[in-house]
């Protein structure tokens, strides 16, 4: 990983602030927190470990071409702004999935602000790729999700409530 002077993180040949299919690349959250990679060789071999192991402002960055079949990550209460970024030129090249087809959510955010860009999430079935928990002692407001694709099964993409 190689960082700039102007804070934009490159990872695998692909500056984060100029992904490809966002029109005029990626705005980069605040440079407060750590960069947790995940992926084969990495500090991280899950997502979920990953999201565990967040705190304010972190990036978590999902290494390219690799599938990763998990579901059923909560966030950690009051993590707020942390953004999950899919490396890779391609579109499908980062790919959350639930191939076992387990109910449940792919994730489920418990803090404010987080942000999910350039990923391919695939085969949601009973129940929601992305919930963004709002009940009274959470707020998942400010959450984005940007240059995403969902695809497959016959369940939900966001759940807002």
């Amino acid at each position: 990983m190689t960082t700039f002077a102007d804070g934009v993180f490159q990872y695998g040949g692909q500056p984060v602030g100029s992904i490809p299919g966002l029109a005029g690349g990626m705005p980069m959250p605040p440079k407060t927190g750590k960069v947790l990679k995940v992926g084969t060789k990495q500090r991280y071999s899950t997502i979920a470990a990953a999201v565990a192991a967040a705190t304010d402002g972190d990036i978590i960055l999902l290494a390219p071409y690799q599938d990763y079949d998990e579901s059923g990550i909560s966030t950690p209460t009051g993590v707020d702004h942390v953004t999950i970024i899919g490396m890779g030129n391609a579109p499908r090249a980062t790919r959350w999935r639930n191939s076992a087809n387990a109910a449940g959510n792919f994730i489920t955010v418990n803090g404010a602000g987080w942000v999910f860009t350039n990923i391919y999430f695939a085969r949601a079935t009973a129940g929601y790729c992305i919930n963004l928990n709002r009940t009274a002692s959470v707020n998942a407001s400010e959450s984005r999700i940007l240059g995403c694709v969902f695809n497959g099964g016959s369940g939900h993409i966001v759940q807002t409530g």
